[in-house]
């Protein structure tokens, strides 16, 4: 690892796959010649594990992570994209559902029945066209496009 000047990086992944026992003895041995920043994926929850205690600073799940997301896109077709801040809140890309349509943010009243905020909508599906902070006073388009932040559970509610 030194003499490919791996050791100068502040921060490496360690990306082996599924050979456990390579990720882990690379893990510790970066950790070991002072890597600061060390990445490990593992493929189990026992190698997390073992990643965790030889000294990796994150450990990630990509194939457990992206199975999630696909549950969640299978399920709920019309939300697009969701970027969890923390296990219980979201923000959320969402399709304007059909039961939104012609209606007003303020009759929608997101916050009280779904512990949703509003932060932008695109009347037409044009990501690069969002009115940021909308006027209450703005009536959704079925098939267009809203930003929303709030609880997880309000999310799951919503009729998308």
């Amino acid at each position: 690892l030194k003499e490919a000047g791996i050791t100068e990086f502040d921060t490496v992944i360690v990306a082996i796959g599924n050979y456990v026992e390579e990720s882990i003895i690379t893990t510790l041995n970066l950790k070991e010649a002072g890597v600061k920043n060390v990445v490990a994926k593992a493929s189990s929850e026992i190698h997390g594990k073992l990643l965790d205690r030889v000294g990796a600073d994150h450990v990630v799940f990509p194939e457990h992570e992206m199975g999630c997301e696909l549950a969640r896109s299978l399920t709920s077709p019309g939300i697009l994209d969701r970027f969890e801040i923390d296990p219980d809140h979201s923000i959320a890309e969402i399709i304007v559902p059909q039961a939104f349509d012609q209606k007003t943010i303020i009759d929608l009243d997101l916050r009280n029945r779904y512990e949703l905020t509003l932060l932008a909508v695109s009347q037409d599906q044009q990501p690069d066209k969002f009115e940021i902070n909308p006027n209450p006073a703005t009536r959704l388009k079925a098939g267009g496009l809203m930003v929303v932040i709030g609880s997880n559970q309000g999310l799951e509610r919503l009729p998308v």
